[in-house]
């Protein structure tokens, strides 16, 4: 297609704006500084493209620059602004076959050679990190690759360490607090993943991988971090039928005694406050998506566990651990956990809630998940 439309996010509305110079698939759309949009590569049965085009909103107009096209044709490519506002084109797919090169464009001059990769790689994630370098992790060359590489604008490439699962077609979200968060994607051994892991690149400790899981497998997917700090998964292939459900991933919640931040996880749009000062403390409205009731339904165990261990099991408290579990009538629970000792920064929490008896509605779970890390 070469057609494009504007969505207003004020007003929710689509509009026909004017279509690009030349159809094109596979393709790259590159937000620039100056508020224009670049286009780049694609292709169509002919082959992969090395052309672009810029989009003017303030024109509604398409212009095929005078400038030089990408050195290398490309398309299902990532095309990422940069800090000093070029765009760095990360390798991917010409034609036929994988390829290393990679390009930068200058707003200025247009493409040009840069670095090529150590390993070719599709389906792979390049996400910019705060310091300006590019982290690009996992994909598939003649096998699926665990193996991740980072790009520095000025030193080129260098090696860093391995995901823990080898994986495509997943997500590597920038959290709020610098570091990224990898989710699903598939490889043959594990098939579509629920797993996901986090990049320490504020530290640069490499990857470790959460215990927490997403309730479904998924690859192609998106992951998109919220305002609030939270990591929304939409939509994605589990392997027998494409997904319209969602999951949210939530993080960094205060674990001094200062006044404690509230994060929502609320795949239903409710609200479910977690509140963390020196002991855990939950209120989870309508758990089970059940429509703010437990009617029909009957709440057979909760689970919760902190870093890994378990701190309730099946409903009741391990040692080390006390607390309450109280299921009100609105059909939520209210759980209170006291380590102890002090709440420590950094840790995991995961509470699996388990029910049967689902008769209504038919959108309820009958299991789900809620995980956050503290601060």
């Amino acid at each position: 297609l070469s057609s494009c439309e504007i969505y207003d996010p004020a007003t929710g509305i689509w509009t026909s704006a004017s279509g690009m110079n030349k159809a094109r698939r596979g393709h790259t759309a590159t937000l620039l500084t100056d508020g224009r949009v670049l286009v780049s590569g694609g292709w169509d049965k002919a082959g992969s493209f090395s052309s672009f085009e810029i989009y003017d909103p303030t024109t509604d107009t398409w212009t095929p620059e005078p400038l030089a096209d990408m050195p290398n044709a490309r398309d299902g490519h990532a095309a990422i602004l940069l800090n000093d506002g070029q765009v760095f084109a990360v390798a991917v797919w010409s034609t036929d076959s994988a390829i290393r090169n990679c390009d930068l464009f200058s707003p200025a001059s247009g493409w040009s050679s840069t670095a090529s990769i150590n390993q070719e790689r599709y389906l792979h994630t390049a996400t910019l990190l705060v310091n300006g370098d590019v982290l690009v992790a996992g994909g598939i060359a003649n096998s699926i690759l665990e193996s991740v590489e980072l790009f520095n604008p000025d030193a080129g490439w260098s090696v860093k360490d391995n995901l823990k699962i080898a994986r495509s077609d997943h997500t590597a979200t920038l959290l709020a607090d610098g570091n990224v968060l990898c989710v699903g994607g598939w490889n043959p051994a594990a098939g579509h993943l629920a797993d996901s892991e986090c990049y320490d690149s504020v530290n640069g400790s490499g990857w470790s991988t959460l215990t927490e899981t997403m309730g479904n497998g998924r690859s192609g997917h998106t992951a998109t971090l919220l305002d609030d700090k939270r990591v929304l998964v939409t939509g994605g292939y589990n392997g027998s039928h494409n997904l319209a459900s969602c999951e949210i991933f939530a993080y960094n919640i205060p674990a001094d005694n200062t006044a404690p931040e509230v994060v929502y996880l609320n795949p239903d749009n409710s609200e479910y406050p977690v509140v963390v000062d020196t002991d855990i403390r939950l209120a989870i409205i309508d758990p089970l998506n059940a429509g703010g009731t437990f009617s029909g339904v009957s709440i057979d165990s909760v689970n919760v566990t902190v870093a890994g261990s378990n701190a309730i099991t099946d409903g009741v408290f391990a040692t080390g651990f006390s607390g309450s579990i109280i299921e009100n009538e609105s059909g939520g629970l209210l759980i209170e956990i006291n380590p102890a000792t002090d709440f420590i920064a950094g840790r995991a929490v995961v509470v699996t809630i388990t029910a049967s008896d689902l008769a209504v509605p038919p959108n309820a779970m009958d299991q789900v998940s809620y995980s956050f890390v503290c601060e």
